[in-house]
């Protein structure tokens, strides 16, 4: 069974048994924010998420059982960053530069010069 761009993206921010973090609406709205990038999508929802987390207590306990909701905070935010590096480093479009010609291939050792600065 293949996935949807919305199960892809529930998978990487963590939901992927149900709905409990957020719906699929939500998770449309993002990724059409982020032209379907589903790393781009997802690291922006981590980023809402643990800016919605922010504004709920910094931790809940109930009898001996603790949420916390800084550590909760921070570890959306670290994959945020590493979703936002994945997304940065796959090509855009998975276009691969074709060398047929010399003058391509010139074109190509530039561009790479040009990119890796």
């Amino acid at each position: 069974m293949a996935l949807t761009e919305v199960q892809k993206v529930r998978y990487l921010i963590g939901d992927s048994d149900s709905a409990i973090i957020t719906d699929d609406d939500v998770i449309s709205s993002f990724l059409t924010e982020n032209d379907e990038d589903i790393n781009l999508a997802a690291a922006d929802l981590c980023g809402a998420i643990a800016a919605d987390s922010v504004l709920l207590d910094k931790a809940i306990k109930i009898g001996s059982f603790d949420v916390d909701r800084k550590g909760l905070v921070n570890n959306y935010l670290k994959l945020a960053e590493r979703l936002k590096i994945k997304a940065e480093q796959s090509p855009a479009f998975a276009i691969v530069e074709q060398t047929v010609t010399d003058f391509q291939y010139d074109q190509i050792i530039e561009n790479k010069a040009l990119r890796e600065g």
